[in-house]
């Protein structure tokens, strides 16, 4: 139920890495590293820490690099859980963040934070850059995770023919992309209509009384 999910957990994002290691996103619950032969599960990161002031409320996605040392995961909010997507979608806050979980020192940072609704994440193969889906703007975000352009990030692409999730390569050298919805064209979407009007959010919100529920 809506409120067990917290207490239950709900994986999202699972990657194979290195000998077979499963790494696994849960929204609520943190990042693990799974033996697929025993069951056994390390937790990584833990849901719901503080990380740079905010906390770790709706881990989404994460990929691995080949060696398996660093870890890369969305968080796509720090003040909506998943159960509240939602409300996520229409506030459209840019609340989101990729972070990076180094294997070895255990160190855990963030990457970028501003982000709209951050859902899937891939590495390029150069390692140092990741594609991020960013849901609510129908576009994929390219962040540079190292090399000189550390720190840096470009749109990707843009203006998607419908909203973003996960992203996971192909056999051709390309990328797949899943749509959580398709973007009417022509037609009427209600997330690009709110996308434009935040003041049409903020009344909403402000009529329904809404408060995040940590």
């Amino acid at each position: 139920s809506r409120e067990d999910e917290p207490t239950c957990g709900r994986p999202l994002g699972i990657r194979v890495g290195p000998n077979g290691t499963l790494f696994v996103a849960d929204a609520y619950l943190g990042v693990f590293k799974v033996n697929p032969m025993t069951g056994a599960a390390i937790q990584l990161v833990s849901g719901g820490q503080v990380v740079a002031g905010r906390k770790l409320s709706f881990i989404n996605d994460v990929t691995v690099t080949q060696d398996g040392k660093k870890v890369y995961f969305t968080d796509s909010s720090s003040r909506w859980q998943r159960r509240d997507y939602l409300h996520l979608i229409m506030e459209a806050t840019a609340d989101g963040r990729v972070l990076e979980y180094d294997t070895e020192t255990k160190e855990l940072t963030v990457v970028m934070e501003n982000l709209r609704f951050p859902n899937g994440i891939q590495l390029l193969p150069d390692e140092e850059s990741v594609l991020v889906a960013e849901t609510t703007m129908a576009r994929i975000r390219r962040v540079h995770v190292a090399g000189l352009n550390k720190g840096g990030m470009d749109t990707f692409v843009d203006n998607l023919p419908g909203f973003p999730d996960n992203i996971r390569p192909s056999s051709t050298g390309g990328y797949w992309v899943t749509m959580s919805a398709v973007r009417p064209n022509p037609g009427f979407s209600m997330l690009d209509f709110l996308s434009q009007r935040p003041w049409v959010k903020k009344f909403i919100f402000k009529v329904k009384g809404e408060k995040p529920l940590m």
